[in-house]
């Protein structure tokens, strides 16, 4: 999925009696997904996150994940692998390995698509794959397209 693909995907969400802000912030207590995951208090760096990083992927996150959230993600995939444990892991590992600033500098980052995802669910109330289903794929008339899995 491509920077256009993501931008329209998010122009399907409303956020409130209004369409969403690209600088809403992701994490902190006025954030979009508050202070739900990980170890408190954030860092300044998490707390300046917005949807328009996560969508630049200028987030700030490495592209390498945290070798100890990667291993147990791939260990139990198979079982039903809680997404909320995976971003705590990720998360976590801030605390000892900064994250760059955000809109510092462009680098891919897988976790912030995880990210993305979880911001769709908050604000369509909708799990990601119903939302992309019922938003993107029947509008498109597309009957023959599946999501895929995680690729992390």
């Amino acid at each position: 999925m491509n920077k256009f693909d993501l931008f329209w995907l998010f122009s399907f969400i409303e956020y409130q009696k209004g369409w969403i802000y690209l600088d809403k912030q992701i994490f902190g207590p006025d954030g979009i997904l508050g202070d739900d995951f990980g170890k408190q208090p954030y860092s300044s760096d998490l707390k300046k996150i917005t949807i328009q990083h996560l969508l630049e992927q200028t987030d700030g996150f490495d592209s390498k994940l945290p070798e100890t959230c990667s291993k147990e993600y791939h260990n139990n995939q198979n079982i039903s692998y809680n997404m909320k444990k995976f971003i705590d892991c990720v998360l976590d590992d801030t605390i000892e390995n900064p994250i760059d600033t955000p809109g510092s500098k462009w680098r891919y980052s897988s976790f912030g698509y995880v990210l993305l995802g979880r911001v769709i669910e908050r604000l369509s109330y909708m799990t990601y794959e119903n939302y992309v289903r019922k938003n993107v794929l029947e509008k498109c008339n597309s009957k023959n397209l599946h999501l895929g899995k995680h690729w992390f």
